[in-house]
């Protein structure tokens, strides 16, 4: 895998490498460290770093630079991340969405009167 991978519509997959990957990915990059994502995640570093051979194996691309243990975007790692931190972004809004939605629906039907004949006389 080089950076300078040719990539061809016929080597185009339409499948998406395995949601544990790209989350290993996107807390790596996120946070700077294998090991902080490990601790994110609640794995060992060892399965982050073999989250991330594998997505770069199902990707065909190097996403990563190692040196030691030092690891840096490549410019196909900085294409990826910015898809991933994208839709991980769109995920967390339409999470903070849903709670907001569930609040609003819990703090109105905490209202509303249980009996379909009407509350005013019940205690």
């Amino acid at each position: 895998m080089s950076n300078n991978t040719h990539v061809t519509r016929d080597s185009l997959t339409t499948t998406l490498p395995p949601m544990r990957a790209i989350q290993a990915f996107e807390a790596m990059v996120r946070l700077g460290s294998v090991a902080e994502a490990a601790a994110e995640l609640g794995v060992t570093s060892g399965a982050v770093s073999q989250q991330l051979r594998n997505i770069e194996r199902d990707l065909n691309a190097r996403l990563l630079e190692r040196e030691g243990r030092s690891l840096s975007l490549t410019s196909w790692g900085r294409i990826c991340y910015e898809q991933v931190r994208t839709a991980f972004e769109e995920v967390r809004r339409g999470q903070q969405r849903l709670a907001v939605a569930r609040t609003n629906a819990a703090s109105s039907s905490a209202h509303r009167c249980p009996w379909p004949t009407g509350c005013k006389n019940r205690s």
